[in-house]
């Protein structure tokens, strides 16, 4: 087995603070203690803290409870600082099913294909999705009052992104655009581009006629507008790309069997489904835990190698 961002020689050090972790660090169980013995083994979660271990292991009690009573066995409750460990973790075999973000996810199927997504965490339906997603897009947006109606306008004008870093608001457009313009580079085809820094701050470019257009996240505009910043008439969009997937839910099929995986991934699309599963992704700010596959990575992929 390789080692994931670490060197070998820590994975061991890794594993003593993982069962560590689970022994005394969090040391919960959630689910149906009486079905353990027709069900099987009991299961590990993990997710990372990015706040007070105490504070997201109480976010994820009920729903993990929740879950361990609808399979019919007890869940073990995993928290680390590092997506590092939690993949290590997974791939020695101490972690059953696991929350990561989509880019550590893909860099972890590489190394172990046997990691798999099956579901991910959807957000509401915005004004840029029609339903539910465990997704988000990179949207190219202009004024719609200005010039610019459609991309072929743009072509020498001034372009807002967020900053380098960012996958929606930079590396995703850079990847994803140049078939919308003959394969052309943003260098290549606009006569300006600047990072204004922040999703907010590109549309307000823009709208201020420092910018031509800008690329943003739609969750971030949608928001913003949900919140009174802007107002949805204002803006064309011109461009929306293929989904790039947010959280998702990923097991070990090593250590899970096919049908343990079906059931799981079944238990959580259906929570969405009756008034106490939904009580439980409440908690968890999520609408519903979609299906996901891992063709569903393949527009972030084609970004990652090309950046």
């Amino acid at each position: 087995m390789k080692p994931f961002f670490i060197k070998h020689s820590y994975f061991k050090r890794i594993i003593s603070h993982f069962v560590l972790a689970v022994s005394v660090s969090i040391g919960v169980a959630f689910g149906a203690h009486q079905a353990i013995a027709d069900e099987g083994d009991s299961l590990t979660f993990a997710a990372i803290n990015t706040e007070e271990m105490s504070i997201v292991a109480a976010r994820w009690e009920a729903p993990l409870k929740y879950l361990g009573e609808q399979m019919g066995t007890e869940i073990n409750f995993y928290s680390t600082t590092s997506y590092a460990a939690v993949v290590e973790a997974m791939m020695a075999g101490f972690v059953d099913f696991a929350l990561l973000a989509p880019k550590i996810y893909i860099i972890a199927h590489e190394q172990a294909p046997h990691l798999a997504p099956i579901n991910g965490i959807a957000r509401a339906a915005t004004e840029f999705l029609p339903e539910a997603c465990s997704c988000y897009h990179s949207i190219l947006i202009t004024k719609k009052t200005g010039e610019f109606g459609d991309i072929d306008s743009l072509q020498d004008g001034v372009l807002a992104l967020v900053q380098p870093a960012s996958t929606s608001g930079s590396t995703a457009p850079r990847v994803l655009f140049p078939e919308a313009i003959g394969g052309a580079s943003f260098e290549e085809y606009f006569g300006e581009i600047f990072y204004a820094g922040a999703h907010d701050a590109a549309a307000k470019s823009v709208l201020a006629g420092k910018a031509d257009a800008a690329f943003v996240s739609d969750n971030a505009i949608s928001r913003a507008i949900s919140k009174g910043v802007f107002d949805l008439d204002t803006f064309n969009v011109l461009w929306v790309s293929p989904e790039i997937p947010t959280l998702p839910i990923v097991v070990n099929s090593e250590s899970l069997s096919a049908e343990r995986v079906e059931k799981l991934q079944s238990v959580l699309f259906e929570m969405k489904d009756s008034e106490e599963g939904r009580a439980m992704l409440e908690s968890l700010n999520a609408v519903a835990l979609l299906p996901l596959t891992d063709a569903t990575f393949d527009p972030l992929r084609k970004v990652l190698e090309n950046k």
